[in-house]
């Protein structure tokens, strides 16, 4: 496959177009499909079997279109930064602990297992959002460890999510959010894979293009309702602001990679020369 990069830059352009329709069509059927009192779309609802299998069909190209190009994939590089990416990941870490603080006032009693489980792992969380990312530490096994602490973060975060009481466990909202959570996890196990080493730069992009189109359509119609004062749920809004700060983020990373992929047809003559040089 030829020009490889330009086929990264059309995968990136179809991800965010597909992060904002699909947000414009969960935004209509929040509004006019979604009966609040049930927690589930109405019956001859339309509008969500348009976002659901739309996003089924792109992150299926999203994945077989990175495995594809995955040679080319390999020189993407989580190291290098921009400012957009110092400035969501410190705003990432800002968010972590608003939402720690948050839970901190909202005790009332002893919290449950999982909630505590976040409240504990958010604050080394945090620090690799800050100091491992937006103002990075040279040392490689703290980088490790605090990356760790990310993940144990969000894994806790998505088993809060599942065994939340109070809605069903087949609400269509709580189960968009667990798909947008579950795959943050992936994408940031990935991203601390090149921590260790064992990095693969087609997972990688994969779980970050997937994160940017789920993320994107069960984010934005949270915030954008909560701010109008449509939304038809009780909402934590502090919680939806994260989940929207860490697609911000994840959102700055895939951008800034478009830079990191060489030509193909350089890398074809850098593949070409040590075969002619055995000929």
């Amino acid at each position: 496959m030829k020009n490889q990069k330009l086929v990264y830059i059309i995968l990136l352009f179809v991800a965010i177009t597909a992060a904002l329709a699909f947000t414009a069509v969960r935004t209509i059927a929040l509004i006019d499909e979604f009966d609040a009192a049930d927690g589930y779309y109405v019956h001859d609802a339309v509008f969500p079997a348009v976002f659901t299998w739309g996003a089924v069909v792109i992150i299926a190209v999203i994945f077989i279109v990175t495995f594809i190009i995955r040679r080319a994939l390999n020189a993407v590089n989580p190291d290098s930064d921009s400012g957009a990416v110092i400035f969501s990941a410190a705003m990432m870490a800002f968010m972590i602990i608003a939402v720690l603080i948050s839970d901190i006032f909202e005790l009332n009693g002893m919290p449950g297992t999982f909630t505590l489980l976040t409240m504990i792992f958010a604050f080394p969380a945090a620090l690799y959002s800050l100091i491992g990312v937006a103002l990075p530490i040279k040392s490689k096994n703290g980088k490790i460890v605090l990356s760790a602490f990310l993940m144990l973060w969000l894994f806790a975060v998505t088993l809060n999510i599942y065994f939340a009481d109070g809605v069903a466990i087949n609400n269509p909202n709580r189960a968009l959010e667990l798909t947008a959570v579950a795959l943050y996890l992936f994408f940031f196990v990935n991203e601390c894979r090149y921590n260790v080493g064992t990095a693969k730069g087609w997972s990688y992009v994969a779980f970050g293009l997937s994160s940017v189109v789920v993320g994107g359509m069960y984010c934005l119609p949270n915030v954008i309702l909560a701010l109008m004062k449509l939304y038809p749920e009780t909402l934590d809004f502090t919680f939806e602001l994260i989940i929207a700060v860490i697609w911000v983020y994840i959102l700055m990373r895939m951008c800034v990679h478009a830079a990191d992929l060489d030509d193909d047809e350089e890398a074809d003559d850098e593949e070409a020369d040590p075969t002619e040089e055995q000929i």
